[in-house]
């Protein structure tokens, strides 16, 4: 059962308070600096997750080093980090397992080899099959990762060249890289946590470390770090590098529309700065044939849809409101009766100040 959960978009997460209705509408619309507050049942809120560029990190065609062979303008939203203790990749040895089927208890991996995008002698590009959803069978989703011999290793959603007549590439949303397990109940956080980024970077460090002794193997990565904050990974969009910040939500539905999660966006923040992708997956297995439709709503508006033959479909959008006053939106999922869905919404925006 879904909740209603009051978030507010911020500079910074300062923490939750409790409070009655009334003064939470005061406090969200009176507020002349945005802070996160609400009034929940079950005490969750989704981080608001930091965007920062890459240091030190030559790119394609940098003057730097105009040999480098990260593609920034083949690259939208991606996650990436830097192993900084002087052992190099092994970029030969990654590649050759990550073009190889993994193996049968790869619960990551679609059971599909990678295909290589570009390869050197110092850097690799390999493009992954990677299990979309949990629980629901044969849903898979490409994640491209780069890797090279100074330690990086970035996990990006590619993007397409611009098409006649426009400025702007084409790029994957970014709430692609949302996945759902339909065998758990899992948080908001549980689900950012386990994105097919960070789960992506991992399946290179873990081609990395197979061969070695366990003693001489790199340590994985994960979203929020281990308990001293190390080994965590980074987030960046490289088309849009104003945006600095970032949030998810999601829902589930076990027929009909679910309760809406709600969020605030303070006036502060110009709708131009917000970038808003959503995702939608049915979760129940479908028979041949089955018409079911599943949906992602924001504001009453369908967002993106997901149809039986495909089952998990990703869509930007364009949030609705009137920049110099703070807006109420929600979010829910909706599905046929009797069947079940979940969604998501990603906002990428750029904080105040």
């Amino acid at each position: 059962m879904i909740t209603n959960r009051y978030v507010t978009l911020s500079a910074l997460r300062l923490g939750t308070a409790l409070a009655v209705l009334l003064a939470l509408a005061m406090a969200l619309w009176l507020s002349t600096q945005p802070v996160v507050e609400g009034r929940l049942a079950d005490g969750i809120l989704p981080d608001v997750v930091e965007l920062t560029a890459p240091v030190d990190f030559a790119v394609s065609a940098s003057e730097d080093d105009p040999d480098a062979a990260f593609r920034e303008d083949e690259a939208g939203f991606s996650a990436y980090y830097r192993f900084t203790d002087g052992e190099a990749l092994d970029v030969y040895g990654i590649t050759e397992k990550l073009l190889l089927m993994p193996g049968e208890n790869n619960r990551i991996r679609a059971q599909a080899a990678g295909r290589a995008v570009d390869v050197g002698a110092n850097f690799g590009i390999v493009r992954l099959p990677m299990v979309a959803a949990v629980g629901v069978g044969g849903l898979t989703r490409d994640i491209t990762v780069y890797y090279d011999d100074q330690g990086w290793i970035a996990a990006y959603l590619e993007c397409e060249p611009p098409a006649d007549g426009q400025d702007e590439p084409s790029c994957e949303p970014a709430a692609a890289v949302w996945k759902h397990d339909t065998t758990d109940e899992e948080t908001p956080e549980q689900e950012l946590a386990n994105n097919l980024l960070v789960l992506a970077i991992n399946e290179v460090i873990g081609a990395h470390n197979e061969d070695l002794p366990e003693a001489n193997r790199l340590a994985t990565v994960s979203h929020n770090g281990d308990v001293n904050g190390n080994n965590k990974v980074k987030y960046y969009d490289w088309q849009n590098g104003a945006c600095n910040a970032f949030v998810m939500f999601s829902a589930t539905s076990g027929g009909g529309e679910s309760a809406p999660v709600q969020f605030v966006v303070p006036h502060t923040i110009k709708t131009a700065e917000i970038h808003a992708s959503a995702a939608a997956l049915i979760t129940r297995q479908q028979a041949e044939g089955s018409e079911t439709l599943a949906a992602t709503i924001v504001d009453e508006a369908m967002t993106v849809f997901a149809l039986a033959d495909e089952m998990l479909s990703a869509a930007s959008f364009t949030l609705e409101r009137e920049d110099g006053k703070t807006s109420l939106h929600s979010m829910s999922v909706s599905v046929d009766t009797g069947e079940s869905a979940a969604g998501a919404v990603m906002l990428l925006y750029k904080k105040p100040g």
